[in-house]
């Protein structure tokens, strides 16, 4: 359902990049291997779809082969994500993972299978994958990530959170942040959607924030199965880190947050609070 989609995004990426006349390469984001589209928002995309090939790798039960497809499948979409060269789609997709391992080996009995996954996942990307894309750019890749700086995200939350201040009750309207934006001296809408919220709502934006974190945390302490708990903190994490970065550009947030919201009781189990069905195995499969 989500994967599919974005093997079709990475295939457009290398068609970009096999059919281009003259590549460069700069430590900025790059259009033309992110296949022409955002590359911001086609590189969180396509680490989300790693991400969920490694969810199903770890968790699948019934087919072992397709253990190694997913961690095919996650290895190129996790590189093809680090070649648009924006930082995000790598970044959200370790904060994610990294909360999705923790979850996982408190809770669950497949603590071996997680570990090898971690471990051979570390070493093709850091020894084998990286390094020859790092040399395929001149060791532009290697720069690019090197640097630390939010490209002005932080100036742009500042001055949300000064427009909030200035107009707590109903803030300045839809849309209206980038005004303030341009008038500080730096050009973009806002790049962080708790800010957005705080100065293009107000109050009735900070009441929002306080029901979505609300129905985030409620994950941690409902009964459920363990491969639901982990599956649901994994959307709900990804979504929430997806949204510091690019706010709510695309759907995929908010489906994901929904996604790892609901919790769907099966119909003949003896004891309905301890045993739930992870959503995503309704959806019968990520293909």
């Amino acid at each position: 359902m989500i994967i599919a989609p974005t093997i079709g995004v990475a295939s457009l990426a290398i068609v970009s990049i096999l059919s281009a006349s003259n590549l460069e390469f700069t430590t900025q984001t790059n259009f033309t291997t992110a296949g022409g589209s955002l590359p911001v928002q086609v590189s969180l995309q396509l680490a989300f779809g790693a991400v969920l090939a490694s969810y199903y790798l770890i968790t699948e039960k019934r087919t072992r082969l397709m253990v190694p497809l997913m961690l095919l499948i996650a290895i190129w979409l996790i590189s093809q994500s680090i070649f648009t060269f924006s930082r995000s789609g790598l970044y959200t997709a370790g904060v994610t993972l990294l909360a999705f391992f923790l979850v996982h080996l408190k809770q669950n009995r497949q603590r071996i299978r997680l570990i090898l996954f971690g471990a051979v996942l570390v070493l093709i990307m850091g020894y084998i994958i990286f390094p020859y894309m790092d040399d395929f750019t001149d060791g532009v890749l290697l720069a690019r990530y090197m640097e630390i700086d939010s490209t002005g995200r932080d100036a742009l939350a500042n001055i949300d959170i000064q427009v909030f201040i200035n107009h707590p009750w109903f803030g300045v309207g839809l849309g209206q942040s980038v005004i303030y934006h341009i008038g500080a001296g730096h050009l973009g809408t806002a790049h962080t959607e708790y800010t957005r919220m705080l100065a293009e709502h107000g109050i009735f934006g900070l009441f929002s924030l306080l029901i979505m974190l609300g129905l985030a945390g409620k994950q941690i302490f409902i009964k459920t199965s363990p491969d639901t708990r982990s599956f649901n903190i994994l959307m709900i994490v990804w979504a929430l880190v997806y949204m510091t970065s690019i706010a709510l550009r695309t759907a995929a947030p908010g489906f994901a947050f929904g996604l790892g919201s609901l919790v769907i009781s099966s119909d003949n189990v003896v004891d309905n609070e301890a045993k739930k069905i992870p959503v995503l195995h309704l959806l019968s499969n990520v293909f």
